[in-house]
C-alpha cells in the first residue's frame, strides 16, 4: 500500500499468513527509494532452508543499523508471530581485507526494528563468517520465542556468535539507535561457535577494531548448553556492552557461561 503526496512517505506493507518461503534465497525487506518505510509481518509461516551471502533466512533494514545511508535505505519494521526461520545459510566467506563484512546471519540479519512473538530460529549455519542464528545492529524484541541449535561453523574469532550477535554500530555509522536487544521468556540453548560466544556475542571482537556491545536484556530467559571453542560460552560481552540479567539462566555453556570474567552482574562460572 503507497501513500501518495509531498508530505507522506511511501510505505510498503506486506503481511503473510500460513506461508512457507523454502528453498531459495533470502527473504528480503526491500524498496528503491530513501522515503519509503517497510513492513512485514509473518503469521505462522515458515521461512526454512533458504541459503544467501547474508541473512540467509531474512534480511530486514539497512546496512547501518538503521542511520541513513545504507543500502537499502529507510527504515524496515519485522514482525514474526508464531513463524519459523530454520535451517537457513549465510555464505560469505571470512574477511580478507578492509571492508570485508566480518559478520553474516545464517537465520535472520536485523538493521532496523524487528519483534519476533512465539516463534523459532534454530538449525541456521553461517559457514565462515559470525552470527549462525541472528544478528542485530537495530533494535530488535524476541518474546517467548527459541533460538536454539544454530552453528557458526568458521573458525578463530570471526566464527563467533553461534546463536545472537548483538552489535553497536552507531559508533562507526551515525545510528542513534543500534545493539538493542531485549528477550523475553525465550530460550538460547544449545548454539555453537567456532569463535566466541556460543549463545549471545555482544558486540564484535577483532585485531582490526572491534564493535562494541549494545544494551542486551534478558528476562525470565535460558542460556544453556552452548558452546565457543575460544571463550563465553553462554555469553561474550564486548567492550563497551551493557548486559543485563533478571530471572535469568546462564548454565551448563562450555568452557565457561560468561566472558570476560565477572564482566556480567548474575553470571558466574
Amino acid at each position: 500500500m503507497t501513500a501518495h503526496g509531498s508530505s507522506i512517505a511511501p510505505i510498503l506493507l506486506v503481511t503473510k499468513h500460513h506461508t512457507a518461503i523454502a528453498p531459495r534465497n533470502a527473504f528480503v525487506t526491500a524498496c528503491a527509494t530513501a522515503a519509503t518505510k517497510r513492513v512485514v509481518t509473518l503469521n505462522v509461516s515458515q521461512v526454512n532452508g533458504n541459503t544467501s551471502l547474508n541473512g540467509g533466512g531474512i534480511s530486514s533494514g539497512n546496512g547501518n543499523g538503521g542511520a541513513s545511508g545504507g543500502a537499502p535505505p529507510g527504515v524496515s519494521n519485522l514482525v514474526l508471530n508464531l513463524s519459523q526461520v530454520d535451517g537457513n545459510t549465510s555464505t560469505a566467506p571470512t574477511p580478507t581485507g578492509p571492508g570485508a563484512p566480518p559478520i553474516a546471519a545464517g537465520g535472520i540479519a536485523n538493521g532496523s526494528n524487528a519483534v519476533l512473538n512465539g516463534s523459532q530460529v534454530e538449525d541456521n549455519t553461517a559457514s565462515s563468517v559470525s552470527g549462525a542464528g541472528i544478528v542485530n545492529h537495530g533494535s530488535m524484541a524476541i518474546n517467548w520465542s527459541d533460538v536454539n541449535d544454530n552453528t557458526a561453523a568458521g573458525t578463530g574469532g570471526f566464527a563467533s556468535g553461534g546463536g545472537i550477535v548483538n552489535a553497536d554500530v552507531g559508533p562507526l555509522t551515525g545510528a542513534t539507535t543500534s545493539g538493542v536487544l531485549t528477550i523475553n521468556y525465550s530460550q538460547v540453548n544449545s548454539n555453537s561457535a567456532g569463535g566466541y560466544g556460543g549463545g549471545i556475542l555482544n558486540g564484535l571482537p577483532s585485531p582490526k577494531g572491534s564493535i562494541p556491545g549494545g544494551a542486551l536484556t534478558l528476562n525470565h530467559s535460558q542460556v544453556n548448553g552452548n558452546h565457543a571453542t575460544l571463550g563465553g560460552g553462554g555469553i561474550y560481552n564486548v567492550a563497551g556492552g551493557v548486559v543485563s540479567l533478571t530471572s535469568t539462566s546462564v548454565s551448563g555453556n562450555n568452557p565457561d557461561n560468561c566472558e570476560p570474567i565477572a564482566s556480567i552482574t548474575g553470571c558466574t562460572g
